[in-house]
This record gives structure tokens, C-alpha cells and sequence, in this order.
């Protein structure tokens, strides 16, 4: 599934990769930027970027499947506000970086599409506002989050995942950044893009 801007709108298309035919999935706007997608395939939630006044507006599919309804509108700029990170393991949510009215900081949330709301917290840091997190785009697993203190931190859910990133972090001292490009399957390799000043 790609964006397509054919029409002069972002739709949402299906591309075959044969015969680089494409068949309409959802009709777009003028503004629409991104689509998210869930496990079957459906599209859950539409972002568009109004440019006059420098916002992201988050629909979601309203009661009975047909149409959109506004569910959030946050600042354009990257690192404030509401974001969507992935799609969730469950198909009526995604996965957020959020700030609840009574939180300190923004942390990484499920998102109800039903209700408009966030959900359960999968990380937050009392001191530090959570950047994004790694999400599985393929089964909308959570692995991660990170921040930045003083240089790039990760917070991984799987505490073997996370002995590893300690060990590394260690091995290359604490005052350089290291940033996690890609991994396989399995995470079991890394390649990363390392920086110091």
C-alpha cells in the first residue's frame, strides 16, 4: 500500500509490484499526508497537514466503517504534541506518543480509535519527553522507546534487548549517540549509526 498523489490527492492505493498497476483503497484529501493500516489491511486512521495553520489533524473511521471523524489536532513540528508512532498488535488502536493533562511529560501510549482517547502507557520517563518508540510494522508489536537526556537513551521491553543496549552504550562510552538504523527479523542484529561530538 502506498500514498498516491495521482489525483492531487493523498489516496490511499495498493500497488502491484508486477505491474505497477494501482487500485484505489481510500479516497484522500488535498491535505492528506499519511495513512495507518491495520493488521488486515483496512485504514484505520487519516493525517492531514493543514499548512495555513501549521497543524496535523488525526481522523478516525467512524461507527460503521464509512466516513471520518477528527479525533485529534496537534502542531505540525516534529517533537510536540500527539503523534502516531504504528499501528498496535490490536485493530482498534495505534500506538502514540502522547501527554495525558496530569502527566509531567509525553510517553508512549496505546490509542483508542473507538473513543479518541489514550490508553494504557507502554512507557514514560518522569523527567525526559519520549521522542518514539520501535513498533513491528508488520504485526504492530512494541519494542522500545527512546529519549534524549543528554545523548540518545533507548528503553527497551524485552530486558534481554535492553542488557544489550546497556552493554553497548558502555562499550562505547556514555557520550556518544548511537542510533538503531535497521535490524533483522529477529533483532538479533543491529546495524547502527554512532556520533559523538
Amino acid at each position: 500500500m502506498i500514498i498516491s498523489h495521482q489525483q492531487g490527492r493523498g489516496d490511499l492505493a495498493l500497488l502491484d509490484l508486477t505491474t505497477a498497476r494501482q487500485t484505489l483503497v481510500e479516497r484522500g484529501t488535498e491535505a492528506t499526508v499519511n495513512w495507518i493500516v491495520n493488521g488486515a489491511g483496512r485504514a484505520v486512521m487519516r493525517i492531514d497537514r493543514d499548512d495555513r495553520s501549521g497543524v496535523l489533524r488525526y481522523y478516525g473511521r467512524q461507527a460503521g466503517g464509512s466516513g471520518w471523524r477528527l479525533l485529534e489536532t496537534t502542531p505540525a513540528e516534529v517533537g510536540t504534541g500527539f503523534s502516531v508512532v504504528g499501528r498496535s498488535d490490536r485493530s482498534d488502536e495505534v500506538i502514540v506518543v502522547g501527554q495525558p493533562d496530569d502527566a509531567p511529560t509525553r510517553g508512549i501510549y496505546r490509542y483508542d480509535l473507538t473513543t479518541g482517547e489514550l490508553g494504557d502507557a507502554l512507557f514514560t520517563h518522569d523527567r525526559y519527553d519520549v521522542s518514539s518508540a520501535f513498533v513491528d510494522f508488520r504485526d504492530g508489536r512494541y519494542y522500545g522507546a527512546w529519549y534524549y537526556d543528554d545523548v540518545l537513551q533507548y528503553q527497551f521491553a524485552n530486558p534481554d534487548t535492553q542488557q544489550d543496549a546497556d552493554s553497548l552504550r558502555t562499550q562505547m562510552g556514555q557520550q556518544r549517540s548511537w542510533v538503531i538504523t535497521d535490524a533483522d527479523d529477529d533483532t538479533s542484529h543491529w546495524l547502527i549509526y554512532s556520533s559523538a561530538p
